[in-house]
């Protein structure tokens, strides 16, 4: 019988798990913060009737199938996030019988309306004074004009709808597109005409920051000519303007800087202004830069690019700051036929799986903005995904009680060697595929390190790879691998240092840590049971071992039957910790699986006894019985 191999080697864990039950490292008590066991599901707007889902603009089986609350019911939720909403009474509603609902949480974004639904005071403008709307936005058919964070005017519209909306009983309070006036300008690569904020507030802050603050030294103040009735607009708008001169550079960067500032300082205001016990959260695409730094955890949407398990490790684990969590959407391609494909429903439900398999959430795949140009809108059915769902709330104790083990939690760069940083490093970097003189290799979209790193591992001939700033294109290289010096390209070399290949029973597919990624791939996942949790089911389970099947395309008739996983385990590892009554006895051994559509208690035993000799225990498991997800209960007792 052919195998998929999987080595788990696991390591006695006593640590308490940081931040399990509040919202912060600042120990205050945060009624809404989201556990690893909670099902969210998002409503942006509320469906209190039928139909959900606008006609044309609405894909997928749930469209017009389900309310607010019968969605909730069929996807067994726990909790309502991102609600677009100044109803009050659905928040008292959604906590009692018979939703009981755990959360609320309420959104808000920076297109706040004016008190009297307008979008016009405080907002954000572009060269010649025109409101701007994202791109994303523009082909709407009402436009959402940006608030400008640095105009006090807007400012206290914002804190009004976050005053407003904790004042109505929100658990959370959600912030999309909580970048502001950081992202804003740098809209269409900074274009004048179509990003902002060039407000007179924005230009009369920034000529301060110039002269009165130090941004410029008195050498450069007099080589710019820029006195205290400089006005940067006018400058952008004038004949002498040429954005890579030294002065436009220059000029251009400090302007970018101060508009990040001016976001950080909205949101560290907007922290004081919503009570401390509530959490806020942030659209961050599953990324944590400074300028998120004020949420207590994020709320992303999720590239389909970083839809594997390398994109979704650096999303959910390695770059998450201490004290803080994640939770993402479903995957999104911006392509509406992709998007409701069946391809993408199984990407969706291995997704799913793969974060609560990290110790993140997923948000229900259900009214879900897409970002097509009309702002379609996903409604998958409890038919596609309820038993993931189903089988995290019976699941939930054992999520809840169990934390990363961090010497088995390796980063998705591991087998790779950092050599060329050209952010700011070395100025060094390998040569692409798209420099004058090209190397060979491929240019994939824009994804993060993570992802960036697992393709290397599963595209065939990878050497090394180049990531490009936080979030910019992969370079997939190939040898011959040359560099260039001197680079002014964000972003970070990687050498593949891992380049056995394995055959026989592997097909010739490329081994990472044991882990076959080819046609056929199982990530595996060690949690630790965490010291202070309670047991489960009355017996010491020390581990949860998380099998996630990424094999890729449909599954031909019969193949599930010819493979089978292969779960290799250190004995010492696993039942090290237990001692014998005066050493006579062995320990036993309990591997017990349990998966999506089994009943509540329901469990497959693969040992029970002894640990094999030599100190490894293989369990077989069938592939079968891991479509996309599975978990494998481990414990040790004394043998009677």
């Amino acid at each position: 019988m052919l195998g998929l191999f999987v080595f788990c080697s696991a390591w006695n864990f006593a640590a308490g798990c940081p931040a399990c039950n509040r919202g912060s490292e600042s120990g205050i008590f945060k009624r809404g913060w989201p556990q690893r066991s909670d099902v969210v599901l998002t409503s942006r707007a509320l469906h209190l009737e039928r139909p959900a889902g606008v006609p044309g603009r609405s894909v997928g089986p749930g469209t017009q199938q389900y309310t607010t609350w019968e969605a909730a019911n069929a996807f067994r939720a726990t909790r309502i996030d991102w609600v677009y909403t100044l109803n009050g009474s659905f928040v008292v509603a959604a906590h009692l019988p018979p939703h009981n609902l755990s959360a609320v949480s309420l959104a808000m974004n920076a297109q706040v309306p004016d008190p009297n639904g307008t979008y016009n005071i405080g907002r954000v403008l572009n060269v010649n004074g025109e409101r701007l709307v994202a791109p994303w936005m523009r082909a709407w058919p009402q436009k959402p004009f940006y608030g400008c964070v640095n105009n006090p005017a807007y400012k206290n519209i914002a804190f009004d709808r976050a005053r407003k909306l904790a004042s109505l009983g929100a658990d959370a309070i959600q912030h999309d597109d909580p970048t502001t006036n950081a992202e804003a300008v740098s809209w269409n690569d900074g274009d004048p005409k179509l990003s902002g904020c060039y407000c007179s507030v924005c230009m009369k802050g920034f000529t301060e920051r110039l002269v009165d603050k130090g941004a410029l030294n008195t050498t450069q103040r007099r080589k710019y000519n820029v006195t205290s009735v400089f006005n940067y607009r006018d400058y952008v708008k004038s004949a002498e303007y040429n954005r890579s001169s030294p002065k436009g550079k220059a000029l251009r960067e400090l302007f970018v800087d101060f508009q990040e500032n001016a976001t950080r300082s909205y949101l560290s205001e907007l922290r004081q202004v919503v009570p401390p016990q509530i959490p806020m959260s942030g659209n961050n695409g599953g990324r944590w830069s400074r300028s998120y730094a004020a949420f207590d955890y994020g709320l992303g949407e999720l590239s389909s690019q970083d839809a594997n398990p390398g994109g979704l490790r650096e999303i959910f684990v390695d770059g998450v700051p201490a004290g803080k969590k994640q939770i993402m959407t479903m995957p999104k391609a911006s392509n509406i036929t992709l998007d409701a494909s069946p391809e993408f429903t199984r990407l969706t439900r291995r997704s799913i799986a793969q974060s609560y398999a990290l110790g993140g959430n997923m948000m229900v795949p259900w009214d879900i903005y897409l970002p097509t140009p009309t702002a379609d809108r996903y409604y998958g059915s409890a038919a596609q995904y309820a038993d993931l769902f189903e089988f995290v709330r019976d699941q939930g104790r054992v999520l809840d009680a169990t934390a990363q083990v961090p010497a088995y939690y390796r980063n998705s760069t591991e087998g790779f060697q950092l050599v060329h940083d050209g952010a700011g490093g070395d100025g060094a970097r390998f040569r692409l595929p798209i420099d004058k003189v090209p190397s060979p290799g491929d240019v994939l979209p824009h994804q993060n390190l993570g992802s960036c790193a697992w393709n290397c591992r599963v595209s065939k001939g990878c050497a090394a790879f180049f990531s490009a700033a936080i979030f910019g294109p992969c370079y997939i290289l190939r040898a011959p691998l040359h560099v260039i010096n001197g680079t002014e390209l964000p972003g970070e070399s990687w050498l593949r240092m891992d380049t056995s290949v394995h055959s026989s029973a592997q097909k010739g597919a490329e081994l990472v840590r044991g882990v076959a990624t080819n046609d056929t791939f199982v990530d595996a996942l060690l949690r630790a049971r965490n010291i202070s949790a309670k047991t489960w089911e009355g017996v010491n389970i020390g581990f949860a071992l998380h099998l996630v099947n990424w094999r890729s395309g449909s599954t031909p008739a019969g193949v599930e039957a010819e493979y089978s996983i292969l779960v290799s385990l250190e004995n010492n590892a696993i039942c090290g910790a237990i001692r014998m009554p005066g050493g006579a006895s062995l320990p036993v051994m309990v591997a017990k699986l349990v998966r999506p559509g089994m009943a509540a208690g329901e469990s497959k035993v693969l040992w029970n006894g002894p640990p094999s000799s030599g100190n490894i225990t293989t369990l077989n498991v069938e592939q079968a019985d891991v479509q996309p997800w599975a978990i494998i209960h481990l414990s040790c007792d004394s043998q009677e």
